[in-house]
């Protein structure tokens, strides 16, 4: 055989490497690329799949797991029978975090959505390979690593199976705020009075809400779910209509045991296109109108309770911005999927749109929020280099770069929370002392476009 790449040939022996899958074909020894938790590489290319996996040339992409075993966030686990208390756990889990985004929600939502929006991108570039970011996976929704457990698994869950239960994801966190509303709504009004609504009037944190009921809240709360749900379904949509033709097999690179000629996927492609169509894409464009056209009362206090979390922290001249940061996410998920086969053009096509986001930012200015407006600003600088450093050090990711990553993680994580709690203690020192607070918004005190105070129409001091 010739030595194709990706493959280290010595003494008559092939060795694939790390991200390539290896296969015989006309003869010659070929190649493609693949996902690195997949294909492991530094063996024969006859054992050239991870620990549990398929080794043979009709297992394209080592996709397939042995008979019994299941994968999981890209790791085969053995799955024999359901899990009925590992089940129940994930659905409290749930039920919990729906919970807690409908406390978080009510708040001013412009520093979390900064936070996340940072934790999405960083851990989205990273991408599989770094198992050593699993423990940011709840901040992005990732139903797949709640179905295992270490060595225990939620049950036998095929590929498909799993595309219907990422799909349905949103819709079972809504099923459970219906509930909430419905609960909070009994409370209220059916035991308004008794010993129990008192009870629950007195829980910490919570009980103030109970005191009355109001639908507002949850529709915000409704919103912010879809935000935070808006990559999740994304990844599932896009990446689902990659097909790569492997050894004369048509696979989903992103999860090579679903085949492309296959019925049920067939049945699946115009579902998935249409959710593309009507939520990656239309979600912002409806956004954007659905704003645009009560633009006259949008900054009331009833408007605000409801879907603030999509305005609330731009001024008024930008609005529209959710729907930039939405569209931005697609971009990225979009050149994540296409240009899988060459590691370096990706990570640079990133860099470039971080730079890119950065300027347009910086020229902007869309937070109505000082602090915010430099923290975004920092944030995206923070990924552009993020995105820099994974250009000259693509997966697989060796130990320091894996430590270099963890800190770059764990000190933005840290740097949010000061920058953050120093503008609310400094607000906090000057109004005790009687001095003036900083402005809260831009546009609490005189300036020109939009509102904006004039002294803080300049790029944030970085």
């Amino acid at each position: 055989y010739d030595c194709p790449t990706g493959a280290t040939c010595k003494e008559g022996v092939a060795t694939s490497q790390s991200g390539y899958w290896l296969f015989s074909a006309d003869g010659k020894l070929q190649s493609f690329p693949c996902p690195p938790t997949l294909c492991i590489g530094e063996k024969d290319y006859r054992e050239q799949c991870g620990s549990q996996r398929i080794q043979t040339f009709e297992n394209p992409l080592c996709g397939h797991c042995e008979e019994g075993w299941y994968d999981f966030s890209n790791k085969c686990t053995y799955c024999p029978n359901w899990d009925p208390l590992l089940l129940l756990a994930g659905v409290v889990v749930l039920w919990a975090y729906v919970t807690l985004v409908h406390k978080l929600s009510q708040n001013e939502s412009g520093p979390v959505a900064v936070f996340i929006y940072f934790i999405n991108l960083s851990t989205f570039m990273a991408g599989n390979p770094a198992s050593f970011l699993s423990w940011l996976d709840f901040l992005n929704f990732n139903q797949d690593s709640g179905s295992s457990y270490g060595d225990r698994c939620i049950g036998p869950l095929d590929a498909y199976t799993k595309i219907y239960f990422a799909l349905l994801y949103p819709l079972l966190m809504a099923m459970f705020l219906c509930i909430n509303v419905f609960l909070h709504w009994a409370i209220v009004k059916v035991c308004k009075g008794t010993c129990f609504h008192r009870c629950c009037v007195r829980v910490p944190i919570i009980g103030a809400g109970f005191a009355t009921f109001s639908i507002n809240p949850y529709m915000r709360t409704f919103v912010s779910l879809f935000l935070f749900s808006y990559s999740q379904v994304g990844t599932q949509t896009i990446s689902f209509l990659n097909c790569v033709d492997v050894n004369s097999l048509s696979v989903v690179y992103s999860n090579p045991t679903i085949s492309c000629n296959d019925a049920r996927y067939l049945f699946l492609l115009p579902i998935m296109v249409g959710l593309i169509a009507a939520d990656l894409i239309g979600g912002p464009i409806f956004i954007y109108f659905f704003l645009k056209r009560r633009l006259a009362t949008l900054y009331t206090l009833e408007n605000k309770s409801r879907f603030g979390v999509l305005f609330e922290s731009f001024h008024s001249g930008a609005y529209w911005w959710q729907c930039i940061v939405l569209l931005r996410r697609v971009l990225f998920l979009t050149t994540d999927t296409f240009l899988y086969y060459d590691q370096i053009l990706k990570f640079m096509t990133f860099a470039y749109l971080h730079l890119f986001s950065y300027s347009l930012h910086v020229r902007l200015l869309p937070f109505s929020l000082v602090t915010l407006n430099q923290l975004d600003a920092i944030s995206l600088l923070w990924l552009t280099a993020i995105a820099t450093l994974l250009i000259a050090n693509p997966p697989p990711y060796a130990l320091p770069i894996q430590i270099s990553l963890s800190i770059m993680m764990f000190g933005a994580i840290v740097f949010f929370v000061l920058f953050m709690a120093r503008d609310t203690i400094k607000n906090l020192l000057q109004a005790k002392r009687g001095g003036k607070a900083l402005p809260k918004r831009m546009g609490e005190d005189a300036g020109p476009a939009h509102g904006v105070p004039i002294k803080y129409m300049v790029p944030p001091k970085l």
